[in-house]
């Protein structure tokens, strides 16, 4: 009995840390990168669209 709770604490522990970790995103590039050829860089470049998908997806909220 001792064991499986230190197991389900061991798990515990292990699964918070995973799930409280952060990723940060880089984007690296010019001019293309920032989409300034487009009618809406802010919600249309590559960036913009990258960050919406990750919030849509529940991994992050786009700031």
């Amino acid at each position: 009995m001792n064991k499986l709770i230190l197991l389900l604490l061991f798990l515990t522990g292990v699964l918070t840390t995973l799930k409280a970790q952060e990723t940060h995103i880089i984007f690296i590039g010019n001019s293309i990168t920032q989409g300034v050829i487009l009618k809406e860089p802010l919600t249309a470049s590559p960036p913009a669209q990258t960050m919406a998908w990750l919030a849509a997806q529940g991994n992050t909220t786009p700031t």
